[in-house]
């Protein structure tokens, strides 16, 4: 089972050589994982590599909006996540 990602690790994945923006991460993180949250029910220790693998991906997304951009949940990221953990879901 994976885990939330860390802000070393999302700073490694998004190729970032610096830890200015480590504050900006570190909120992305939270975000995400609260989004995730909201959607799943679920705990950190639940996570699959997958999983994983699209909270990393959301990061990224949110860390890309930077100063006054407007960042509200995606309608796509919480769809795929409820089709992740949906034993019942099609496709």
């Amino acid at each position: 089972m994976a885990t939330v990602p860390t802000v070393a690790e999302a700073r490694a994945w998004l190729k970032i050589p610096h830890t200015e923006d480590d504050t900006s991460l570190a909120a992305a993180i939270a975000a995400a994982w609260s989004e995730w949250q909201m959607t799943t029910g679920r705990t950190a220790g639940d996570l699959t590599d997958v999983e994983h693998m699209a909270l990393l991906e959301r990061i990224g997304n949110l860390y890309a909006f930077r100063g006054d951009d407007v960042v509200s949940p995606s309608t796509w990221f919480t769809e795929t996540i409820r089709r992740m953990v949906n034993p019942n879901a099609i496709g």
